[in-house]
């Protein structure tokens, strides 16, 4: 397993890209298996790959990792929905808290929720019909009430204006997968 006490979470974001690029690459080697990932990959390196959501100019990568972690290993999807889960919760909340977002302002907050819909998205359109009660909780719960994200990026510019592309995404898989729910 990595040595977790040695990861830098301030490291400079181009050295954090090659890092994703190469753990991406290293993913799709034949030598690589499943097996080899799962020693690797636990919760906790899952936590802190969220817990880098809302770095600007890393998101795109980070999302990237999760969905191949997504697809490459049944075993991390739970703790990547409830880690997604935790960060659409966490970004409702005006206030700084001691929460998955504690320490990030509310731009990154709804920087960490834009991209968590955008990992959300497949992962949706991956649910078997008809739709199980957590995936319709998902959407009642914490997809549909980002729609009163509190807070402004400007006097005029609300905070749902980062979220809303991702959003309407979310939504658009939901009915695609369930037409009846709206």
């Amino acid at each position: 397993h990595l040595n977790y006490a040695k990861l830098d979470p301030e490291e400079s974001s181009p050295t954090m890209i090659c890092s994703h690029d190469f753990v991406l690459c290293c993913m799709d080697m034949a030598e690589f298996s499943n097996k080899n990932l799962n020693y690797v990959f636990d919760r906790d390196i899952i936590g802190l790959i969220f817990g880098r959501f809302g770095k600007q100019g890393e998101d795109k990568h980070l999302a990237r990792v999760i969905l191949k972690l997504y697809a490459k290993l049944p075993n991390l999807r739970r703790a990547i929905r409830g880690s997604i889960g935790d960060i659409l919760r966490d970004s409702l909340k005006a206030l700084p808290s001691n929460n998955s977002l504690g320490g990030l302002t509310p731009r990154e907050k709804a920087r960490a929720a834009s991209t968590a819909l955008c990992v959300s998205v497949p992962i949706i359109k991956g649910f078997r019909t008809p739709l199980a009660p957590q995936n319709i909780k998902l959407l009642t719960d914490m997809i549909l009430p980002l729609h009163t994200m509190p807070g402004k990026l400007s006097h005029l510019k609300p905070l749902l204006q980062v979220v809303y592309k991702p959003l309407v995404f979310s939504l658009h898989a939901y009915l695609e997968k369930s037409p009846h729910l709206f």
